[in-house]
């Protein structure tokens, strides 16, 4: 089996212990390692690949968009695709008026989330208001900000001195259950 050990190269791994396949491509569900053995991608990576791989129409927009500019910086400027995706968006957003902010990863949104909701206190003039209530066993990323609502504690255990601590809530099922009264 072609297995790559990190400590064969120079990529820092963010689990170091174990040996992984080498992938090859991906094809629909599957992602094939080099000796084309196939698995069934379970994680989406994780939950980021939800319609597969190798889906023309994804790769002809991508490659449509990274020949006309493969990266701009949101505060100066826009692209066409942009403004047309936000359009057909805000037509089944059941908001009026909706705005909405892209970010690169489930992380960022998170801790960009927190730090909006900060923002929209202050803004009321309600600054005592700062803390964020989370579910004990939640998982929201790995940035500093969603670590520190997220209660996984071996994701957090190494981190912990450098985070703001927020109160977490059981994540049991009857409390979840439970009517808010």
């Amino acid at each position: 089996m072609s297995e790559y050990k990190e400590f064969h190269g120079h990529v820092f791994y963010r689990r170091m212990s174990h040996a992984r396949p080498m992938l090859s491509h991906g094809e629909g569900i599957y992602l094939v390692d080099a000796e084309g053995k196939r698995y069934i991608d379970a994680s989406g990576g994780p939950v980021l690949v939800n319609i597969g791989y190798g889906v023309s129409e994804v790769i002809q927009a991508m490659t449509d968009q990274a020949t006309a500019a493969a990266y701009l910086h949101a505060t100066m400027f826009t692209t066409q695709a942009l403004e047309e995706y936000s359009a057909a968006l805000a037509e089944v957003t059941p908001l009026e008026n909706p705005r909405f902010f892209y970010l690169g990863s489930g992380s960022e949104a998170v801790e960009t989330a927190i730090k909006f909701a900060r923002q929209v206190q202050v803004d009321r003039g309600e600054t005592q208001r700062y803390l964020v209530i989370s579910r004990w066993h939640s998982y929201h990323g790995t940035t500093l900000g969603a670590l520190a609502v997220s209660g996984r504690p071996s994701l957090r255990q190494l981190y912990q001195p450098m985070m703001v601590q927020t109160p977490p809530i059981s994540s049991h099922p009857t409390a979840i259950a439970a009517p808010l009264t």
